[in-house]
C-alpha cells in the first residue's frame, strides 16, 4: 500500500511507532487520576497483567508526554494492585521472564513540519521485581539518544533471548536494533553503535520490530517491508538472513508485527495493506502468501493462540479472530468502544476461560475479552472497576451482529440512502465486496471514531460508481443535503490518510452529472485553521457515527463529507456518481482507491 505524500508516509510510520497518537485528540476521554493514561504495551506474568501508560496527551491542543507508569492488575480479581512510575517518559513495551518485567521507555518523540520523527529525550530500560510485595522497580538502565543523529534512539519494541541473557530493542525512528546484557544490566550496542539492520535514508524514518522464536531473533522493517532472521545473538546478528516480505518493492505495506505458527511459518501483519501474510522464513528467498487474511483498519498487533490468530485493529476499534485452518475471519470478533483506539494485547488462560487483555489508548482503559464468546467482559481504568452502566453498555454493543446497521435518526425520521446500483466500473486494484452489492453500501455507515470500517465497496484507482436513492430524490434544503461516508483514518489532527473521490449529481439522466468542485492540489489540512485536505471531495473526513451508535443527521457529529445542492444550482437530484480521483493507488489487491461505506440524505422527498 503506497502512501501518496512523503510527509504523510513519515507521519504514518511515526504514528505506528507510538509517536503521533491519533486517538488523543483534545476531545478524547480524560484519564482518571492515578489510573491508566494512554496505555500501550501489555504483558502477563503468572499473577499479573502489566500495562504501560505512555502518558501521551494534548495540553492546550499540543501533543506531549506526561509521566509514564506501569500498572499491575491481579489476574484473578482484575483489580489494580500497583502503579509503578517509570524512570523515563513514554514507556512502550513490556517483556516478562519469570518474576522480572522489563519495560522499554522510548523518551519523548516529536514530528517536525516535514513529518520527520526524532527523539527529544533519553529513554530507559526499567526492571520490575514482580515477586516483591508490593512489586517495585529495582533497576534502570539509561538509553541515551545519539549525538550524531536525532533519529537514533526512540527505543520501542523488546525481545528477550531464550537464555535470558540478552534483550534486543527496536527503534521507532530508524531501521536499527540495540542490544542489552541483562545480568549485569549493561548497554551492549547503544545509540553510537546501533545494529543497523535496515537502511534508512536521510530525512526519512524507519520502524523496527524485534520478536523471538526459540533461539532465533526475527526483526521486521515497517518502512521497507523486510525481515531479518538470525541465531547469532552473541555475535550482534552479524550472521543473518534478510529479505522482502512485501508483495512489491514499489508499495509500502507496513510490516509491523509477526507471530510464529506451530509447525513452522510466520504470520506477518501488514498494517498499511490491512492484511496478514504467511511467510516461510526457512526458505531462501522467503516464501510469501499474501492472500492469507484481510484485517481491519490500523492493525497493530497479531497473536496466535490455540488454532486462531487474533488481530488488534486500532482504527476499526475491535479485536478480530481468524481460524488458522480455514482462514475464516470474524471481524469484529469483539467490538470495542468508539475512539478507544486499541493498541496492544496479551492472552492468558484463566479458570473461567481464556481471556484477551487489550490496552485502549484512546479511552485510557484495559479491556477484558472472553476468547470463548468474544464478549467484552470488563473495562478497567486502573483505579476501579468500570461502572455497571459502562459494562452494560459494552455488553450491548458487543451483542450486535458484526454487520449490523443500527442508525437511529430523530424520532419519526426515515434513514434514506442508496437504493440501487445503476452502474459500476471497477478501477485498477478495486472490487472489494462487489459481490455484496448493493447491501454493503446501503443503510448507515459502519465505522466510527478516528477511522472507518472494512465493510465497504472499493472503487479501485479511477473507478466509478453510479447509484440512485430508490423512490427518493435528494433536495436542496438549509445547509448540507447529503453525507458521503468513506473510511479514512487520521495520522494527525486534520491529517487523514485519504483516497478521495469526485462527487456528482444528476436530476434525471444518469449519464449527465454536475460535479462538485474539488481541489486535488490541497493535499494538507491545517489544524490551526480547522481545514481539511481535498476540499470538495468525498473520502476525507473520518466517520463519527456508526453501526454501534445512533446516526445523527448533522455532519458535525456524524462525520463524513457533506454536500449542498445549492453549490451546484440544483433543486433536486435522483442519481449520485462517485469517481475515484486517482490520488492514491494504495491498498491490498481488490481494496485500492475510494472505499464507499454509505450515503445518507439529510433533505429528501419521495418522487
Amino acid at each position: 500500500m503506497t502512501i501518496p505524500d512523503a510527509a504523510l508516509r513519515l507521519a504514518l510510520v511515526a504514528l505506528l511507532a507510538g509517536c503521533a497518537k491519533q486517538a488523543s485528540a483534545p476531545d478524547a476521554a480524560v484519564p482518571a487520576p492515578g489510573g491508566l493514561h494512554s496505555p500501550e504495551g501489555v504483558a502477563a506474568s503468572e499473577r499479573y497483567v502489566l500495562v504501560a501508560s505512555s502518558g501521551f496527551g494534548y495540553e492546550g491542543g499540543k501533543p506531549g508526554y506526561g509521566p509514564g507508569a506501569v500498572t499491575l492488575f491481579d489476574r484473578r480479581t482484575r483489580a489494580a494492585v500497583a502503579r509503578i512510575p517509570t524512570s523515563a517518559q513514554n514507556p512502550q513495551q513490556i517483556a516478562v521472564r519469570g518474576e522480572r518485567a522489563y519495560v522499554v521507555c522510548s523518551g519523548a518523540v516529536s514530528l517536525d513540519a516535514a513529518g520527520l520523527a526524532t527523539a527529544q529525550s533519553d529513554g530507559a530500560l526499567d526492571v520490575i521485581d514482580l515477586a516483591a510485595s508490593p512489586p517495585a522497580r529495582i533497576a534502570s538502565l539509561p538509553l541515551p539518544r545519539s549525538s550524531a543523529d536525532p533519529r537514533i534512539g526512540n527505543y520501542g519494541g523488546i525481545a528477550l533471548s531464550a537464555d535470558g541473557k540478552l534483550a534486543f530493542l527496536g527503534s521507532g525512528t530508524r531501521g536499527d536494533l540495540f542490544s542489552v546484557e541483562l545480568d549485569p544490566l549493561r548497554l551492549r550496542r547503544g545509540p553510537e553503535r546501533p545494529i543497523a539492520l535496515f537502511a534508512t535514508k536521510p530525512a526519512e524514518n524507519g520502524l523496527t520490530t524485534p520478536r523471538m522464536r526459540g533461539g532465533e531473533l526475527h526483526a521486521l522493517s515497517f518502512a521497507s517491508d523486510e525481515l531479518c532472521v538470525s541465531d547469532d545473538l552473541a555475535g550482534d546478528l552479524e550472521r543473518r538472513r534478510c529479505g522482502s516480505v512485501g508483495v512489491s518493492g514499489e508499495l509500502l505495506e507496513g510490516a509491523l508485527d509477526l507471530a510464529p505458527l506451530e509447525g513452522g511459518g510466520l504470520l506477518v501483519l501488514m498494517s498499511v495493506a490491512n492484511a496478514l501474510y504467511r511467510v516461510e522464513a526457512a526458505s531462501s528467498p522467503f516464501a510469501l502468501d499474501a492472500s492469507f487474511a484481510k484485517t481491519g483498519l490500523g492493525a497493530n498487533r497479531v497473536l496466535v493462540h490455540k488454532g486462531f490468530a487474533y488481530v488488534v485493529n486500532s482504527v476499526s476499534n475491535n479485536l478480530q479472530r481468524i481460524e488458522l485452518a480455514t482462514r475464516e475471519s470474524r471481524e469484529p470478533f469483539a467490538v470495542l468502544p468508539l475512539k478507544s483506539n486499541p493498541y496492544d494485547a496479551v492472552i492468558t488462560e484463566e479458570p473461567e476461560g481464556d481471556l484477551a487483555w487489550v490496552s485502549l489508548f484512546g479511552s485510557h482503559q484495559l479491556a477484558v475479552i472472553s476468547l470463548a464468546t468474544g464478549q467484552l467482559l470488563e473495562l478497567l481504568d486502573g483505579t476501579r472497576r468500570a461502572s455497571s452502566d459502562a459494562r452494560a453498555e459494552a455488553r450491548a454493543a458487543d451483542a450486535r451482529p458484526p454487520d449490523a446497521r443500527a442508525p437511529c435518526p430523530d424520532a419519526g425520521a426515515t434513514l434514506v440512502g442508496i437504493g440501487a446500483v445503476v452502474s459500476f466500473s471497477v478501477g485498477e486494484g478495486g472490487g472489494n465486496n462487489q459481490s455484496k452489492l448493493p447491501g454493503v453500501i446501503q443503510g448507515g455507515p459502519s465505522g466510527g471514531g478516528a477511522g472507518g470500517s472494512t465493510d465497504v465497496l472499493s472503487l479501485g484507482v479511477g473507478g466509478e460508481l453510479v447509484v440512485d436513492f430508490g423512490p427518493y430524490d435528494v433536495v436542496d434544503g438549509p445547509g448540507p443535503d447529503l453525507i458521503v461516508f468513506e473510511n479514512p483514518f487520521l495520522v494527525g489532527p486534520y491529517t487523514p490518510f485519504a483516497e478521495p473521490a469526485l462527487v456528482g449529481l444528476a436530476a434525471s439522466d444518469p449519464t449527465s452529472f454536475s460535479e462538485f468542485p474539488c481541489d486535488l492540489k490541497a493535499t494538507r489540512g491545517d489544524p490551526a485553521k480547522g481545514t481539511w485536505p481535498y476540499p470538495g471531495c468525498a473520502g476525507v473526513r473520518p466517520v463519527s457515527a456508526g453501526a454501534a451508535s445512533c446516526l445523527p443527521l448533522d455532519p458535525a457529529s456524524a462525520g463524513g463529507d457533506a454536500f449542498d445542492l445549492a453549490s451546484l444550482g440544483l433543486a433536486r437530484a435522483r442519481y449520485l456518481r462517485l469517481r475515484d480521483a486517482g490520488v492514491s493507488s494504495s491498498g491490498a489487491a481488490g481494496s485500492k482507491g475510494f472505499d464507499l461505506d454509505a450515503v445518507v440524505l439529510i433533505h429528501y422527498e419521495k418522487r
